[in-house]
């Protein structure tokens, strides 16, 4: 269910500041329920807890570290074009548009890089498994592999 769409086009002092004002039409019905915190969700199903600032001569914005992130995460730059769709006070969707005008292909979520002294925990699984692979042909207990 929707309660309401918005756009916004990024501007300089949104990269700038590091939050992104919402327009000024913002329902006041959904303005006055809207907790210091609201989930922004891409198509790519990845998810970013932003801070709702409400500013004293009356404007909403979306920032603090969540924003960061996610404007980091997707690369946004002036005029890239961001189309919110209020799914509950707490959550958006967002579809984002280069300056094209055509919707961007989403970055993949950000994966760990180990170090090189560190091995993940797949990397020592695969170690494991490689191992007692040694162990069993060594001891002659299974066929060749």
């Amino acid at each position: 269910m929707t309660l309401f769409k918005f756009f916004v086009i990024i501007l300089p002092i949104m990269i700038e500041e590091g939050k992104m004002r919402c327009p000024e039409s913002f329902p006041e019905r959904l303005r006055n329920r809207l907790s210091n915190y609201v989930s922004i969700r891409t198509p790519s199903g990845l998810s970013w807890i932003v801070s709702v600032i409400k500013s004293s001569d009356g404007y909403l914005y979306l920032g603090g570290p969540g924003w960061v992130d996610f404007a980091t995460h997707h690369s946004l730059a002036f005029g890239h074009f961001l189309v919110f769709d209020c799914k509950q006070v707490d959550l958006f969707e967002v579809i984002i548009c280069a300056q094209s005008g055509v919707e961007i292909s989403y970055p993949a979520a950000d994966l760990p890089n180990p170090s090189n002294d560190e091995m993940s925990p797949a990397e020592d699984l695969l170690e494991e498994f490689h191992e007692t692979i040694f162990v069993l042909k060594s001891d002659r207990t299974i066929g060749p592999l």
